[in-house]
């Protein structure tokens, strides 16, 4: 061990900006020039892992220690380009960990939305949970402009601990393998390619619940083909650890139950900054639950101590700003960033819980459940909020359950739980054998989705030569019980269902498609879809073939509302309509629809097809913008803006609304 690694260490947050901020302080409990009763000099690392150099000697910053784990951030605001006029709003993204972490914006003069304003020239923002918190800040007066800045404050974990240092693959997997409660951190670049079949660190009987950061080096070449191992990646299975700032290149992995780049199955974890590039794969021939992700396999929130399987009083299950590039796939559930999320602890009320945020996939996805970012949600517990945010996929994705961003996303009722997806998109073809979605294939309990979309071609195709062979397609839920709020689908939708003669006579062939959902059993406001819609039936009589298509939705039986369906074409074999093909008890309410839409199929319901709009007129923000007079009088009511409250803007090359983050 060098004499590095037994000196204390001061972590620092570092803030990093789309464009310009050109001042800023950050400490831990207050001024870091403070020391403690020891008087210690520490080394300085910023956030990820990397030391901070001074630029005058090339050697790490020493500086005194503070152990103190509360921590501040102040920002101050440096003259730009212009003025932020009053009216404009800045948003802050800030990471935080933990809880007890308290924000101070020094602005003058503000305003502030979800923090408290400590006087005319600061607010403080403490977040509501550990993960990404927006924080909206609009001037009471002009005062000089900013842009967007996403700050990250340091894990009091990571702060004056030690920090084994690793610099070759035999480090790497002896160090951590002797003592898997370490703490680590890459020194140096390291090659696995001494190693065929990488064994990976951690089992369900004795996991890693150390930490690791990368420290800006790379691990390349990780080769695994362990098809009898259930936990396999560059670690097997981690509990309530921290892994930070880690990169895997050239990896190539095929597990058993659960694979992934770096890790096959996690508890209570949290991976911040990190990504994996290559393909891997799950295939099990003894468990059904086999999970593929280009991060992590399975991502699971209790905790496995001496105590044996407890509920964590905190969740630290999130991954915040990873990526993945390379093509997944499983036996059952397949997705860019985790194959299964399973969100079941206690309840912790106003504790959101799982979090994906700031992450994406650029490969193919392809499994049973099938998804973008994960293939399969499900949360259970009372009081508790699943969040999926900021991410997206651009690599198309086939299952039977497929979604741009998850496959299937199920959530217990009653439980007063919910899983929230936000700000995503998806940019591939989704393809399944029952159920494709832009943004999931398949939506099952309290579930919001909300200023997402998908430009992707939906297709949904059945063939059944011994039963009944339904098929849901739609731009943004092929069947959902999901609240659908400001979002589009840009693609074309196909639903198509056949079944033989040699199908039982009870039998039926029946299919959705809708531009938002291909069935409805929820709300969708403020949405809308270009792309033409289609639903086939075939079957060996009439009598046995259902085909519902609609620009909004292909079957509803719950409200449509301020709805523009923009589609060329919407085509049925039986019903068919601009807004919705068929209607269930539900309202459909001042919607929109292209005026030389080609409609093929029965049109039953007058309020299926929406007020007359030309190309043109929806194109102009004021159709969407304009106050809501009556059914199909004055605008949508739509917001425009700079933030999630008001999502939408108009682009500049004379297009339909997009969001304001695009």
């Amino acid at each position: 061990m060098s004499a590095l690694t037994n000196q204390k260490e001061l972590k620092q947050t570092r803030i990093t900006v789309t464009a310009m901020l050109l001042m800023f302080f950050i400490g831990c409990g207050g001024d870091s020039g403070s020391r403690n009763d020891n008087n210690d000099m520490c080394r300085q690392f910023d956030y990820y892992g990397n030391p901070i150099i001074d630029p005058s000697t090339g050697l790490p910053t020493l500086a005194p220690c503070n152990n103190n784990n509360t921590q501040s951030v102040s920002i101050s605001i440096s003259p730009a380009a212009r003025n932020m006029l009053v009216g404009e709003t800045l948003i802050l993204y800030i990471t935080s960990r933990p809880e007890n972490a308290d924000f101070t914006f020094s602005v003058n003069p503000v305003s502030g939305s979800g923090c408290i304003k400590s006087n005319n020239n600061a607010i403080t923002c403490k977040p509501l949970w550990e993960g990404e918190y927006r924080v909206t800040v609009t001037p009471t007066a002009d005062i000089s402009k900013t842009v967007s800045a996403r700050i990250t404050v340091a894990d009091p974990n990571m702060i004056g601990e030690n920090f084994e240092e690793i610099y070759t693959p035999i480090e790497l997997y002896t160090k951590i393998t002797n003592d898997l409660s370490g703490n680590y951190r890459l020194m140096a670049n390291i090659s696995l390619d001494i190693y065929d079949n990488w064994l990976p660190i951690g089992t369900s009987s004795t996991p890693f619940t150390g930490k690791i950061t990368g420290n800006g080096y790379k691990i390349s070449g990780l080769k695994i083909n362990r098809r009898t191992v259930n936990y396999v990646g560059l670690f097997g299975y981690v509990n309530g650890g921290t892994i930070i700032n880690l990169a895997l290149e050239g990896v190539d992995i095929v597990g058993g139950r659960y694979a992934g780049a770096i890790a096959g199955y996690i508890n209570n974890t949290t991976i911040i900054n990190s990504y994996s590039k290559g393909d891997i794969s799950a295939i099990s021939s003894t468990y059904n639950d086999a999970s593929a992700g280009g991060i992590v396999g399975y991502l699971m929130n209790l905790r496995k101590g001496e105590e044996g399987w407890t509920y964590p009083s905190v969740s630290n299950l999130s991954i915040i700003n990873c990526y993945s590039m390379g093509n997944i796939s499983s036996s059952e559930y397949s997705g860019g960033i985790a194959g299964y999320v399973n969100d079941s602890s206690v309840s912790i009320v106003n504790h959101p819980h799982a979090i994906i945020t700031n992450s994406y996939s650029t490969g193919d996805i392809s499994g049973h459940y099938a998804g973008g970012v994960t293939g399969y949600v499900t949360s259970g517990t009372p009081n508790y909020t699943t969040v999926i945010t900021d991410s997206y996929s651009t690599g198309n994705v086939s299952g039977y359950y497929a979604g741009g961003i998850a496959g299937y996303l199920l959530n217990s009722t009653g439980n007063n739980n919910t899983i929230t997806i936000a700000d995503c998109y998806s940019i591939g073809d989704i393809s399944a054998s029952v159920y494709a979605g832009g943004i999931a294939g398949r939506v099952t309990g309290s579930i919001t989705i909300t200023n997402s979309y998908s430009k992707g071609d939906i297709s949904a195709t059945i063939f059944s030569d011994y039963g009944s062979a339904p098929a849901y397609a739609g731009g943004i839920a092929g069947a959902s019980n999901a609240t659908i709020i400001n979002s589009y689908s840009a693609g074309n939708i196909f639903s198509t269902s056949t079944i033989s003669s040699n199908s039982p006579s009870s039998s039926t062939a029946s299919t959705y498609a809708g531009g938002i959902a291909g069935v409805s059993n929820a709300t969708i406001i403020n949405s809308y879809s270009i792309g033409d819609v289609y639903a086939i039936a075939n079957a060996p009589d009439s009598s046995r073939a259902f085909a519902y298509s609609g620009g909004i939705a292909g079957y509803a039986t719950h409200a449509i509302i301020n709805c523009a369906a923009i589609n060329r074409a919407v085509n049925s074999n039986l019903f068919a309509g601009r807004i919705v093909g068929y209607i269930t008890n539900a309202t459909i309410y001042n919607n929109f629809a292209l005026n030389i839409m080609n409609v093929l199929g029965s049109e039953l319901y007058p309020e299926g097809r929406g007020v007359d709009r030309t190309d043109a007129q929806l194109k102009i923000q004021n159709t969407y913008s304009d106050t809501i007079v009556g059914d199909g009088v004055g605008g949508l009511g739509w917001k425009f803006g700079n933030n999630a409250d008001n999502p939408w803007k108009m682009p500049s090359n004379n297009g339909y609304p997009i969001f304001y983050w695009q």
